[in-house]
């Protein structure tokens, strides 16, 4: 019993740790020291409970390691993705693809929908990696907050990653265990990817008016994102020098390199390789072009916390055993499902809840498998911590200056995300009349 509660315990203080960690802690108290000394402990926890739980035998160490060895992969993507979103950035290339996009004037719903198919055909990584430097981009030249655009790749990472099994990792966990085919995720959870990017749209346009109006910590009220100032490459104007290329030659680099890297990240497992190999293979192109190496930008800070989740997770699902509330025999039955597994990887990551999720299924519960990844896939944006492409999205935003911590992300993900994981759930509902 004791075990149990330290396990729960880990598990809630790990989550809650994550998600202040980002804030800012200057509203709660003024003085420099303990806000540092606070910050460290936020930063530092989750890593520190992990290893206490190995320590103290609250999980054994086979346990921990089939946790965390499936994740060494989409860890080692995220590693080499963010320095190539980086490099992209330092050739220029987010800039002109932004300034193009404006001149063409494509309206929310475009880019909506060019996330959405980024996403559900290429990976949620790559949506997030390449698409969120090129919206804020847009929402700087739009002299709007960079959130109002640029939180769409963080919704679509999980909204628009039912239809197809390299949409998420997730996806690919529960196919390699039960050999499912892209024709089995259309056939089952096609109807349940639509009505969510729909009705997600429908709420994001909703929220929009209360996003444009959002100032991160790192603006002032009187001069919010000025025509001719912004930060990093991203807000240049597409006249400007690019680097040692001109604009052509950066706009053919780099769809070459996006072109190349994403098709790589699709097909590459087909034949025994891995994404980030593909996604480092671009990093080495890019450096030598741009002369520069972003290790100081690798983030490691996210692949620790992931894998201090994972054990955490495995910990507690040891402990609590709710593996036999997983059916779906009934209609209530399958909304049960989707919300236990879109909790829980809210607290735990939906990674290594669906390496538990897979194993306590077994055969014999195939069908349950489509609502648990609406809430792995869905009902993990509640969250910050729940994704690892909301992770990497933030990551990526504190690289572009836009200072949004994970309760920013929290106030207004919810707006969104929960009446499109309601609608997925209502599209297996729909399928089983």
């Amino acid at each position: 019993m004791t075990h149990q509660i330290f396990a729960i315990l880990f598990l809630i203080a790990a989550v809650v740790a994550l998600l202040f960690s980002d804030a800012s802690l200057d509203r709660y108290h003024k003085d420099r020291k303990i806000l540092l000394i606070a910050k460290s402990i936020l930063l530092f926890l989750p890593a520190v409970l992990a290893a206490l739980t190995v320590g103290f035998h609250l999980i054994n160490n086979t346990r921990s390691e089939n946790a965390v060895s499936p994740l060494g992969g989409p860890i080692l993507f995220v590693l080499c993705a963010v320095p190539l979103s980086i490099l992209l950035d330092k050739l220029g290339f987010f800039s002109l693809i932004a300034s193009e996009v404006l001149r063409r004037q494509h309206g929310l719903f475009i880019l909506w929908i060019l996330a959405s198919i980024v996403t559900a055909t290429l990976n949620l990584d790559t949506a997030v990696v390449l698409l969120t430097p090129i919206y804020v981009g847009i929402a700087r030249k739009k002299q709007l907050p960079p959130l109002a655009i640029a939180i769409q790749p963080a919704l679509l990472s999980g909204i628009a990653s039912l239809f197809l099994p390299i949409s998420n990792v997730t996806n690919l966990i529960m196919t390699s265990k039960f050999d499912l085919s892209a024709t089995n995720f259309l056939e089952h959870l096609g109807l349940s990817g639509i009505l969510a990017v729909a009705v997600g749209y429908f709420f994001y346009r909703i929220s929009y008016p209360q996003l444009t109006k959002v100032k991160t910590r790192s603006e002032k009220p009187s001069d919010l994102h000025p025509p001719d100032v912004a930060s990093l490459h991203l807000a240049r104007d597409s006249s400007q020098n690019t680097g040692p290329l001109n604009k052509q030659s950066v706009l053919l680099l780099g769809s070459i390199v996006c072109i190349l890297a994403a098709a790589g990240f699709t097909f590459i497992p087909l034949v025994g390789g891995s994404p980030w190999e593909v996604a480092l293979c671009a990093d080495i192109i890019l450096m030598i072009v741009t002369k520069n190496v972003p290790w100081r930008h690798v983030p490691l800070r996210i692949a620790i916390n992931v894998l201090s989740l994972a054990i955490l997770a495995s910990s507690f699902e040891f402990y609590v055993h709710f593996s036999r509330l997983l059916s779906v025999s009934s209609n209530l039955a399958t909304i049960r499902t989707g919300v236990l597994s879109g909790i829980f990887s809210d607290l735990a990551n939906n990674l290594p809840s669906t390496l538990g999720f897979a194993v306590a299924l077994g055969k014999h519960r195939l069908n349950a498998v489509w609502a648990i990844l609406v809430g792995t896939d869905i009902g993990s944006l509640f969250l910050p911590g729940g994704s690892l492409a909301v992770m990497l999205w933030l990551t990526t935003l504190r690289r572009l200056d836009v200072n949004v911590s994970g309760t920013d992300y929290l106030k207004y993900a919810w707006k969104v995300a929960l009446p499109a994981f309601l609608a997925a759930l209502g599209g297996l509902l729909l399928l089983k009349v």
